[in-house]
C-alpha cells in the first residue's frame, strides 16, 4: 500500500523541480510563511549613519575680526529638523558692555539679560520680530526674553549709546559659533548634504556654500566673512529716533 503512494509523491515531486515557475519561487519558498521586502523599505530599514563633527576655521570681518560668527547647517533636501530650545543662556551688561557681545542660540531659547554693574541699564532691541525692552533696572536685576524667530537681534542700551550687541537666533540644531582666533566645530551632524551658512556682525550678507557631510565627518573647512558693513549712520535710542547728543548718552 506505500509503495505506490511513494511513487506518486516522487513523480509528483520531480514534475515540481521541473516546473518554470519554481526557480523564480525558490526564494520565497526557501522561508516557508516570509514575505518579500521591497527594496525602498529594506533601504529605510538600514541602520543611520553615526553623527559626526563638522569643524573648521572663519576668517575675514575686517576690524572687528571672525570671532563671534555664527555657523549653521540646513539640509540641502528635506527639512532640517527643529532644534531644542537651549538652556541657562545670558547676556550680562558689565562693564557698559555685552558680555557675549555675540550669542548664538536655538529659536525657542529663553536669553537672561543681567545687569552686573553699579549703575543701570535699559536693555532694547528694534529688530523685527524679536524686538523687545526690558526698561530700567539697576545692578542685580534680570530680564527673560524668549525669541520665537531665526535672525540676528541687535542689542542696544537706552541710557549708554556705546553699548551694542547680538543675539543670533538659528533655525537648525546644527549650529556653532567662532572662536576669537575663527576656529568653530558642530557636533552630531548626521551625513549627508547640507547648506552652510555664516553670519558675522561686520558683514552686510551671510556667506552662503554647499558641503557634503562624510561618515567621517569634516575637517579644516575654510569660510570667509566680509567685513563691509557700513556703520549706521546714528545709534537710535529705543522708540527708533536719533540720540539726543546734548544729553551725552
Amino acid at each position: 500500500m506505500i509503495r505506490p503512494l511513494a511513487r506518486d509523491a516522487r513523480t509528483r515531486a520531480g514534475a515540481a523541480a521541473s516546473s518554470p515557475s519554481s526557480s523564480s519561487s525558490s526564494a520565497s519558498a526557501s522561508a516557508p510563511g516570509a514575505v518579500p521586502v521591497p527594496a525602498e523599505a529594506a533601504e529605510a530599514a538600514r541602520p543611520a549613519a553615526a553623527p559626526v563633527s563638522v569643524s573648521g576655521t572663519v576668517s575675514g570681518g575686517g576690524a572687528l575680526g571672525p570671532g563671534g560668527a555664527v555657523v549653521w547647517l540646513k539640509r540641502a533636501s528635506g527639512e532640517t529638523p527643529r532644534p531644542a530650545p537651549a538652556k541657562n543662556k545670558v547676556v550680562s551688561q558689565r562693564n557698559k558692555a555685552f558680555v557675549p557681545r555675540v550669542l548664538a542660540v536655538p529659536v525657542g531659547t529663553k536669553v537672561d539679560f543681567r545687569n552686573e554693574d553699579s549703575i543701570f541699564h535699559n536693555v532694547f532691541s528694534l529688530s523685527k520680530p524679536n524686538e523687545f525692552d526690558t526698561g530700567l533696572y539697576k545692578q542685580g536685576g534680570s530680564y527673560t526674553q524668549t525669541f520665537k524667530k531665526a535672525g540676528p537681534v541687535q542689542l542696544l542700551c537706552n541710557i549708554h549709546s556705546t553699548m551694542v550687541g547680538y543675539v543670533y537666533v538659528v533655525d537648525s540644531p546644527y549650529y556653532g559659533q567662532a572662536e576669537a582666533n575663527g576656529a568653530f566645530s558642530i557636533r552630531n551632524v548626521p551625513p549627508g548634504e547640507y547648506d552652510i551658512e555664516v553670519w558675522h556682525e561686520g558683514a552686510s550678507k551671510e556667506t552662503h556654500q554647499r558641503l557634503t557631510v562624510g561618515a567621517d565627518g569634516v575637517r579644516n573647512l575654510t569660510l570667509t566673512v566680509a567685513g563691509d558693513k557700513r556703520a549706521p549712520t546714528f545709534v537710535p535710542d529705543k522708540s527708533g529716533k536719533p540720540r539726543q547728543t546734548q544729553v551725552g548718552y
